[in-house]
């Protein structure tokens, strides 16, 4: 065993590692590590020239393909599910409305959207939940008065 490691590198080894190590385990740590280096030893005997050095044991190649499209433009097709369309794009009810009296934003909650926040609003009040400290909001609190 020609290498041999000091209690200073199983100390800081050890904080690397954030293991805190009995004194057994530290000598034990210490024959395992010089065993390693020994080893480590043995195969720097070996004589490796003409032998090119690899990355990975069996060979290793390229697996991505070229990025080709292969389908072709099915917007038509998609388009034809929608409620409605207007310039290939879909067009979908309203779920905000500009309005003076709403936020700073310039926008309020659509009819629909306000109906879901109430909706959901009874749920959670009825089931209990609302923010520690506070009593469940109404949907009016909510929503904006209208």
């Amino acid at each position: 065993m020609a290498n041999v490691i000091s209690d200073e590198t199983i100390e800081y080894v050890g904080i690397l590692a954030k293991l805190a190590l009995s004194d057994a385990e530290k000598e034990q740590a210490k024959k395992d590590m010089g065993n390693m280096l020994d080893y480590i030893d043995k195969l720097n005997e070996l004589d490796t020239t003409g032998i090119e050095p690899m990355s990975h044991v069996f060979p290793v190649q390229n697996v991505f393909r070229e990025d080709i499209v292969t389908n072709k433009d099915e917007s038509e097709k998609t388009l034809r599910n929608a409620p409605g369309q207007k310039d290939n794009m879909f067009m979908v009810p309203r779920t905000l409305e500009k309005s003076e009296k709403s936020s700073s934003r310039g926008f309020a909650l659509g009819a629909q959207s306000q109906e879901l926040l109430s909706y959901a609003l009874a749920k959670s009040s009825s089931k209990g939940f609302a923010p520690r400290g506070t009593k469940p909001r109404t949907a009016k609190l909510c929503a904006g008065k209208k």
